[in-house]
Order: C-alpha cells, then sequence, then structure tokens
C-alpha cells in the first residue's frame, strides 16, 4: 500500500479518500482472520500516508473474505448490482464495515450509478474535498 501510495503521488496523482475493493473476485486467502489482517494493514498505510480509507464491498462478500466480526469502523461504498429504476439510495446507514454507507452503487441502463447517502452528504463534502 506504501508503495501504491508512493508511486501515485510521484505521478502528480493525490487524493484525500482511497476506497479498498475488497470483492471476492479478487485474491484472498481462504483464511477470513488472515484477511482481516491484511485489510486492517492496507487501512493503517494509507492513514499513515495521511488518507481516509474507506471499503468498496457488499455485506455478503466482506462476511466471507474477513469473516463478520471483523468490522473495523471505515465508511463503506456498498455495492448492490441492479436497482430496478430507482434512484435514491436504499442501503444508507451502518454498514458492514462497523462505519456508515457513504456511498452505494447500483446499476442502472447497464451502467454503474454512485449516490452519495443524503445524510452522509457533509461528511463526503469533507472526505473528497468538494
Amino acid at each position: 500500500m506504501r508503495a501504491a501510495v508512493a508511486y501515485a503521488r510521484s505521478q502528480g496523482v493525490d487524493t484525500p479518500m482511497l476506497w479498498l475493493d475488497v470483492e471476492t473476485v479478487n485474491h484472498w486467502s481462504g483464511i477470513p482472520d488472515l484477511n482481516a489482517v491484511v485489510v486492517q494493514g492496507a487501512i493503517d498505510a494509507a492513514r499513515g500516508a495521511g488518507l481516509h480509507v474507506g471499503a468498496y464491498s457488499t455485506p455478503f462478500m466482506w462476511a466471507r473474505i474477513t469473516g463478520p466480526a471483523y468490522r473495523p469502523g471505515i465508511p463503506a461504498w456498498y455495492a448492490i448490482g441492479r436497482n430496478n429504476g430507482m434512484g435514491a439510495p436504499r442501503h444508507c446507514g451502518p454498514g458492514f464495515t462497523g462505519g456508515h454507507v457513504l456511498l452505494e452503487q447500483h446499476v442502472w441502463g447497464g451502467v454503474d450509478e454512485n449516490v452519495i447517502c443524503p445524510a452522509m452528504e457533509p461528511v463526503a463534502a469533507d472526505l473528497f474535498r468538494m
């Protein structure tokens, strides 16, 4: 993680927020406790670089990868799949990470659409420096 952040910054890329992609399509150990240690290491490294950090996942994938008890309290970007035309987010509030759901992503018309949870707009504005 530190090397990735350092490389991005050396190329003139910087961001206040880093999202960890915690999905079953990625390579993970079959041992959830070990995966939780890896995720925590990435969180610690991101914070050590002065970044806010959150996780992009679903409750099912998060629990399968890290175990149901691991909840580091970071914001969640909730991927829900098809939205069936509903534009407002449905899964805002406490999230699978132990933090609040900040963003919800759904597929509408074949395109990923990301929506900030209304109650989290002030937090998002601060995190993303809007």
